[in-house]
């Protein structure tokens, strides 16, 4: 922590009214077990209270909240072990605690930063702690409080963390694209600072910080960021687009990073697109037009996708968009929250809530549920190959295939249209039989036989099934998951 911070931080801790739930001031405590016990329920304790962060700050009277100075050193030795080396295997799981020291006039003062409970409740010696006054009970005592912490754990998310603390209200509108959130949000942009950043605090994009500054949280910073490279915590999740001379990894390439935030970003890279992408010619009302290889509605939707659905708690990482001859590939890191073949059909599921009502809110993407549909529906007009979503390790790949007549794809190209025709048809109250899966494919009547053998190939892998089985009729098709009639 910055020394400028840090007084900042000590300053505004000794001007509370009172110790804190999240806060705790001693001149020379130097009791582990004591200790142990209170930084498990600051920890808690600042969950509950919706802070980042609690403190124990020795040096201070805990009534008056007078500089003292203190003796405490946590550099001393506790049963053979160096004392933090101790206290860190006595709390679960592992938090990064920070002790900071420094002096205040003549005063020499320890800060202990604990980090807030993450996910499940922070421990000492296998038991959470909380803090009720000045007592430090145990949390299971208090069932009405824990109930109050476990939710509160499974609310709290990535996007509310901190990608740059400590900057001032002037710093914040350089970093962040203030400018578009107004224009996105179809509001105007207010004429003095204090409106706007009251505006930035209300949708979570920052929140007040210490000495009268600001922390930009990671939702803004992702979303708004004039450089992604600005956030050190968060830079690694720009959008890559990579163009390959050939159809294969190995083949030369050239990279381009969209540098801005996601909602400016997005604009940014499909322009890009537009411009690297195939085109082919055609011909409306005598005009000569060109149109991109694969539909814009579906690059659209499947990159809105990717952004909203990714990990972004995977370091290291960030939605890739490859591009290589005849196929484009859109990647997100993380494994998803739904089967792949019930991409479709399923309800979304987003990881980054936070993240995806905003980008709805500003228009990156648009009612919840629908995109892999126009995805689906767009590729069907067109007659194109049939997209493929697939799971891998670390993430989640959906491939576009170039324009290709019935002949040219192969049989798992095939069946997988038939699959997602079938759960098109139903989800539009419609029936999928032979007739209308030809005229998916492009296919003339007197190739039915054709379109018959994918159908039996579809049913055989377990993708679709006979709406009446038992009938010698056999009915028309549904998707596996569904019970026939």
């Amino acid at each position: 922590m910055e020394e400028s911070r840090l007084h900042a931080l000590i300053e505004d801790l000794r001007n509370l009214r009172e110790e804190t739930p999240w806060a705790e001031f001693k001149v020379s405590v130097n009791d582990p077990d004591r200790i142990g016990k209170v930084i498990s329920a600051i920890s808690n304790s600042a969950r509950l209270n919706d802070k980042p962060h609690g403190y124990i700050l020795w040096g201070v009277n805990d009534a008056t909240h007078a500089l003292t100075g203190t003796a405490f050193n946590p550099q001393h030795r506790y049963k053979g072990q160096p004392y933090e080396f101790w206290m860190a295997k006595q709390i679960t799981p592992s938090i990064q605690m920070i002790y900071h020291e420094t002096a205040v006039g003549i005063s020499r003062v320890i800060l202990l930063e604990i980090p807030a409970a993450d996910k499940v409740t922070t421990k000492f010696q296998g038991r959470a702690y909380i803090r009720i006054g000045e007592a430090t009970p145990p949390l299971a005592d208090h069932p009405g409080l824990e109930a109050a912490l476990v939710a509160k754990l499974s609310a709290f998310t990535w996007e509310s963390a901190v990608a740059q603390e400590f900057v001032t209200g002037t710093d914040v509108l350089r970093l962040l694209d203030y400018r578009l959130y107004f224009q996105k949000m179809k509001k105007p942009t207010p004429e003095s600072n204090g409106p706007i950043l009251e505006a930035l605090a209300q949708d979570g994009i920052i929140e007040p910080d210490v000495g009268g500054k600001w922390k930009i949280l990671n939702l803004g910073a992702l979303l708004f960021a004039n450089k992604l490279s600005d956030f050190d915590r968060i830079k690694r999740k720009a959008i890559r687009i990579v163009r390959y001379k050939g159809s294969s990894k190995s083949d030369d390439a050239s990279e381009f990073v969209v540098e801005s935030g996601y909602v400016h970003g997005y604009d940014i890279m499909i322009q890009h697109l537009h411009a690297i992408l195939p085109k082919s010619e055609e011909i409306k009302r005598a005009i000569r037009a060109d149109t991109l290889m694969y539909p814009e509605v579906a690059i659209r939707e499947l990159v809105a996708n990717a952004l909203i659905h990714q990990d972004v708690t995977m370091t290291g990482t960030g939605p890739m968009i490859d591009v290589f001859d005849g196929r484009l590939e859109i990647t997100n890191p993380g494994a998803p929250l739904i089967e792949p073949e019930r991409f479709l059909d399923s309800p979304p599921r987003s990881r980054n809530e936070k993240m995806a009502s905003l980008l709805r809110r500003v228009g990156v993407c648009e009612e919840r549920g629908t995109g892999v549909r126009k995805v689906v529906n767009a590729i069907e007009l067109f007659q194109l190959p049939a997209p493929e979503f697939t799971k891998y390790d670390a993430g989640v790949r959906v491939t576009l295939f170039a324009p290709g007549k019935f002949r040219e794809m192969d049989n798992d190209a095939r069946v997988r249209a038939c699959y997602q025709h079938s759960v098109l048809m139903y989800l539009s109250e419609k029936k999928m039989t032979n007739s209308t899966l030809r005229d998916r494919f492009g296919i003339s009547k007197h190739n039915a036989a054709q379109v018959s053998k994918v159908i039996a190939q579809a049913l055989e892998r377990g993708l679709i099934k006979q709406s009446r089985p038992w009938s010698p009729t056999k009915g028309h098709y549904l998707p596996f998951w569904l019970q026939a009639s």
